[in-house]
Order: structure tokens, then sequence, then C-alpha cells
């Protein structure tokens, strides 16, 4: 069920990460105090989490991102006339060689996935697209002359 229901959650990744451990070959199944946090809190955001709208593809979107030292996420939102609501969420791992990356990169990284995610709903909306991101390391982008291929 929860395969199923991942992209509804808000990251995801970054709460399931200690249970994702236990799932790799070769490693004990050890059931520690973070992997027992990490179960109720997805109990609970099964329990809580936003209902998402369809998309209508009439309406401003939002994209809000984040990334920490080990996951990357977005939100996928548009704005009704009685608030602003989620369309979709999403949220993975970073792999072995993004986990080097400066905290820019990341915060990047997480709005090139994002994008490419729901780029299905971004490339047919009529209204361009907001994207909000906390983190003022991506001025770096605006004032750097040399960008590495990456970038």
């Amino acid at each position: 069920m929860v395969y199923i229901q991942w992209d509804f959650i808000l990251d995801y990744s970054l709460i399931v990460s200690p249970l994702t451990g236990l799932t790799k070959k070769g490693v004990e199944f050890v059931w520690s105090v973070d992997c027992e946090k990490a179960f109720v809190e997805l109990k609970r955001q099964f329990k809580t989490a936003d209902i998402c709208r369809h998309f209508n593809q009439q309406l401003p979107i939002i994209l809000e991102t984040d990334a920490s030292d080990f996951a990357i996420s977005g939100i996928l939102l548009q704005e009704h006339r009685d608030g602003v609501h989620p369309v979709g969420f999403y949220s993975r791992k970073l792999r072995t060689e993004e986990l080097n990356y400066d905290t820019h990169d990341k915060e990047l990284l997480a709005i090139v996935e994002s994008f490419k995610a729901w780029r299905h709903f971004t490339m047919e909306t009529l209204t361009p697209v907001k994207v909000l991101s906390d983190h003022n390391n991506l001025k770096y982008f605006m004032t750097s002359k040399n960008l590495n291929r990456r970038q």
C-alpha cells in the first residue's frame, strides 16, 4: 500500500530512510528507535495527509522544492479560490554520487527532478510556473561565471 501512496506523502523519502536501509541485501534486520519513529510518522502521514486536487491547466502552478543531506522533494500546488492545494508530492533519496553535491546543486537538483516528475502537467499549463525554494544558495547560479555540466 505504501508504494501506491508514496507520491501523496510529503517528504516520503526522508521519512522512510531508516526503513529502506533494512531492505538492502546482506543487511541484518534490526528494528531501531529510528525505524520505529519512521514507522509511526508514516502511519501519521497516512491518516493526516492533505487531499490532492485534480490538476487544472487553467489554474496557476506553484512548485515548492527542498533538499536535505540525503533526499530531495517537491510539491506541485495549484491556487484555487479557496486557497492553495497540493496536486502531488515527489521525493527520492539522493544517489551515492549526489550525496557529495554542494547545497546549491542539491537544491537545483530538487527543482529539475520535480519538473521532470510533473512534466506532463507543467508542459500543458496555460500559466507560468512559480518555483519556491528555501535556499539562498541558489543565488550562486545568478552570479557564477563558470557553471559545470551538471549545473
